[in-house]
């Protein structure tokens, strides 16, 4: 029983750590995607971690705020569970759509976020196709 509690104690820190590194790399090659716009370019951990540390300021600023932003949206979810959750059907289905605006509102958040550090950390415009730029009409 002892060597299965320290083996699951260091699973959940392994998990920890790795989830502290997702969390810190996932936004990063995200932006490098959506700025690059092909599937490699997930792949360029270095580049990223270059653009991450010249522009850390913004990244991790944007990283706090949407880490601080997702446990008081958690928190308000819990709050509204526990004053209608407890109410059969109608309680359970209002949570339940409450639950659903709240996470692509978050999601918007942590994407607009996420999205200045990119026009900080990239400044130029993506690139794109042949043909599509020049076939806008001017703006006025």
């Amino acid at each position: 029983m002892a060597g299965g509690g320290l083996v699951g104690f260091c699973l959940v820190c392994l998990m920890l750590l790795y989830g502290l590194v997702l969390s810190v790399l996932m936004p990063g090659l995200l932006v490098n995607y959506a700025h690059e716009g092909n599937f490699g370019s997930l792949f360029k951990v270095g580049a990223v971690f270059g653009k991450v540390r010249e522009n850390a300021g913004s990244f991790f600023m944007a990283w706090v705020v949407a880490l601080v932003f997702g446990i008081v949206v958690g928190i308000v979810l819990v709050f509204i569970n526990v004053l209608i959750g407890w109410i059969p059907c109608i309680g359970w289905i209002a949570v339940l759509l409450i639950s659903m605006i709240a996470a692509p509102y978050t999601s918007a958040v942590y994407s607009h976020l996420f999205g200045q550090y990119g026009d900080k950390a990239y400044g130029a415009p993506a690139p794109t196709s042949a043909g599509v730029s020049g076939s806008l009409p001017p703006a006025s």
